[in-house]
């Protein structure tokens, strides 16, 4: 103050408003603005008037503001995405570090440029032009897909959303937002040539499968009636050859007797063994091979009701084996009925067939509903499965674990692709000599199409 003084008298003159930051009497600080006047009498300095003017509240205000400034400049700084704002007239007036990444300008480049100029081309110069005007006109545009143009001349992928900045009722200009989807973009292109390339493979591995076993079945229907020929055969020597006996040495009536009723009847029974385990696994290939043909026909089921129904079925083998079954709640799913009824008559199945005979077995069926799938659990306390054979549960034509239970090892193979074609997932937790529990889930985003079918 004392200097304000000193350069007021020196300068002869009035000093202009000027800023100052004081101490209150409470010990405070506050900001004033404070001027000199001289006081004059004939011509003559007689004393000087000071000025004072709080603007504490004034300095607090800016102060705020220009921290939110900074904190705005920081956030956009920070973004990843390309953030503009634009004014009325469609000329650029904030170009964030973002937005130099992805167009390739330089903030000083833009400002006061029209955006159209600079980051379209004739193919979306119209989308853009409606874009601005639709948010001009105090309407939002949502998150669309797009191609923006960089400085180079490259086209880039980007998702663009524009709101209106008001400023009370007033419209002062335009935000938008640029999402980089390039690699998003390559992403979902990669995907579909994937996609296109499975599907043409599983059509060659379903038109294969068809190939291989039906020509497989021909030679094995051969075989099959060629084996009847000789059985036929056999029968029409039989007599001649016991009235040729007699006339033979010792020796040679031994070797032909065993070779006409125990070698030659044993060896065409392997061959009809073998023939008729081929033609069942050849059957077992088309039904897995048929299955992504059959069309899905979603509908309500009700899960509670359908395995009561299946334990139903299975009726005699529980009934022999004393199995104590529990059923729990089980919730409504969207799916295909018969396809439900294939999962869980093949899980049941499994789990009374392979119960310990040297304990009393316990079959359990639960379910648990969540927000995007429903998870069924059936769990025994039977045989159990090694975890060296883990790997092999869902495999075709695989089985594990002691082989006195006749079958193909198709079962879980057909449960696997059943689940997986209602947008499920299957796995199996086990334990030797503990039990198995086998899950799997039905999603809950299954809706019921127009006439009920999926193909």
């Amino acid at each position: 103050m004392v200097r304000l003084f000193r350069d007021t008298i020196r300068a002869g003159e009035a000093v202009r408003m000027v800023e100052l930051e004081i101490k209150h009497k409470n010990g405070s600080k506050v900001f004033v603005e404070v001027g000199t006047r001289f006081i004059r009498k004939n011509s003559k300095v007689g004393g000087v008037v000071n000025v004072f003017r709080d603007i504490t509240e004034r300095k607090r205000a800016e102060r705020e503001i220009e921290e939110r400034r900074m904190y705005l400049e920081g956030v956009l700084g920070a973004a990843p995405d390309a953030i503009v704002t634009l004014d009325a007239h469609h000329r650029i007036v904030e170009w964030n570090p973002g937005a130099e990444k992805l167009f390739g300008y330089s903030r000083e480049e833009v400002i006061g440029q029209n955006i159209d100029d600079l980051v379209t081309r004739p193919d979306v110069f119209e989308e853009a032009v409606g874009f601005t005007q639709t948010v001009m006109g105090r309407g939002e545009v949502l998150p669309t897909e797009t191609v923006r143009y960089r400085k180079d001349g490259s086209p880039v992928d980007v998702i663009v959303a524009g709101s209106p900045i008001l400023v009370g009722d007033e419209l002062t200009g335009v935000v938008a937002v640029y999402t980089d989807i390039t690699e998003r973009k390559r992403a979902e292109k990669q995907l579909r040539r994937y996609a296109a390339e499975l599907e043409r493979a599983n059509e060659e591995v379903k038109q294969f499968a068809y190939i291989v076993s039906h020509d497989l079945r021909s030679p094995l229907v051969n075989l099959k009636g060629f084996t009847t020929e000789l059985r036929f055969g056999l029968e029409v020597i039989a007599p001649a050859m016991g009235t040729a006996l007699p006339y033979l040495d010792e020796k040679q009536r031994q070797g032909v007797t065993l070779a006409l009723e125990e070698d030659i009847p044993e060896a065409l029974g392997f061959i009809e063994s073998s023939v008729t385990h081929m033609d069942r696994f050849i059957s077992a290939l088309l039904k897995l091979s048929r299955l992504g043909r059959r069309g899905l026909h979603l509908e309500p089921v009700d899960m509670e009701a359908l395995v009561q129904a299946t334990l139903q079925t299975l009726a005699h083998q529980i009934e022999q084996r004393q199995v104590e079954v529990t059923v729990g709640p089980l919730p409504e799913v969207v799916a295909d009925r018969t396809s439900m009824e294939q999962v869980m008559a093949n899980l049941l199945d499994n789990a009374v067939k392979y119960l310990d005979p040297d304990r009393r077995g316990q079959i359990e069926i639960t379910a648990e509903r969540s927000h995007d799938e429903t998870t069924f659990r059936i769990r025994d306390n039977g045989r159990g499965i090694a975890k060296e054979d883990m790997d092999k549960v869902f495999a075709p034509f695989r089985r594990v674990g002691k082989q006195d239970v006749p079958g193909e090892g198709m079962g879980l193979p057909y449960v696997q692709a059943l689940v997986r074609r209602h947008g499920g997932r299957i796995w199996c937790e086990s334990g030797l000599g503990v039990g198995t529990t086998l899950s799997f889930t039905i999603s809950n985003s299954n809706h019921i199409a127009e006439g009920g079918h999926r193909g």
